[in-house]
C-alpha cells in the first residue's frame, strides 16, 4: 500500500511508527534526505515538538543547516572518529576565535590565474569558488585581506562588493576534516581548474 505514497509521506509514517512505543531515545538517519521544502519545515517542526516532549533525539545528517536548526549538541565524525563535540555556538566561536574569518568576494572580470595565486598566499587558508563571480576566501590573518586585495589589482579586476562572513557549520565541518574532496575509498579527489576559473573534480571509476 504505501508504495504508492511520496517520499514526504513514507518518511512521515516512519516517524509515526517509531512513536509508537513512545521511547526515551529516538534515533534519526537522514530524515529529511531528499524531501521537498515543505515537507522538509513539517518534519523539522514535528521533531521540535517530540523533543520539547522530552524524548532525546539522535540524528544523523549531512545538511549542516539541519544540524543548526535542531541539534543542540552536534558532534562531528570523520573517519569513524568524532573530532568535535559541542554546542553549534561553541563550535563556530571556536573557528571565531582560532582567527578563522572568511570573505565572500564579487568580482566583474575573473581570470584563470587569480584563484591559484591567491591559495598561494601564507595568510590565505583555502578557496572556494561559487561561481566565475563569487570567491569566498579563508584566512587566518588580519591582514589577509590586504594581501588578496594587492593581487586582485595586479590582476587588473575589479571588485564588485566584499562581505566578511561570520562562521557557520559548514565551516566549522571542514576545518575539522579539512577541505579536499573525497571518493567512496576515502581517497583524495584531485581538483582541476577550468578554463574560466571554475573548479571540477577528477572522479575515479573502480
Amino acid at each position: 500500500l504505501t508504495g504508492t505514497f511520496s517520499s514526504g509521506m513514507k518518511q512521515r509514517i516512519n516517524l509515526a511508527r517509531a512513536l509508537l512505543n513512545m521511547p526515551e531515545i529516538l534515533f534519526l538517519d537522514e530524515p529529511t534526505l531528499g524531501l521537498d521544502p515543505q515537507t522538509t519545515r513539517a518534519i523539522r517542526d514535528f521533531i521540535k515538538e517530540i523533543n520539547k516532549e522530552g524524548i532525546t533525539i539522535i540524528l544523523t545528517t549531512h545538511i549542516m543547516q539541519e544540524a543548526d536548526i535542531l541539534c543542540d549538541i552536534i558532534g562531528i565524525i570523520d573517519q569513524g572518529e568524532i573530532v568535535a563535540l559541542d554546542t553549534p555556538q561553541n563550535l563556530k566561536s571556536a573557528i571565531s576565535q582560532q582567527g578563522k574569518t572568511a570573505f565572500d568576494l564579487n568580482i566583474s572580470n575573473p581570470s584563470a590565474q587569480i584563484v591559484p595565486q591567491i591559495e598561494q598566499l601564507e595568510t590565505v587558508s583555502s578557496v572556494s569558488q561559487k561561481n566565475d563571480y563569487n570567491l569566498k576566501i579563508y584566512v587566518n590573518s588580519e591582514e589577509a585581506i590586504y594581501e588578496v586585495m594587492n593581487v586582485i589589482k595586479k590582476n587588473k579586476i575589479t571588485i564588485k562588493n566584499i562581505t566578511t562572513l561570520a562562521p557557520n557549520l559548514e565551516d566549522v565541518f571542514l576545518h575539522f576534516t579539512g577541505h579536499e574532496i573525497r571518493d567512496k575509498a576515502d581517497e583524495k579527489i584531485p581538483l582541476e581548474h577550468h578554463r574560466h576559473g571554475g573548479f571540477k573534480a577528477r572522479s575515479r571509476v573502480r
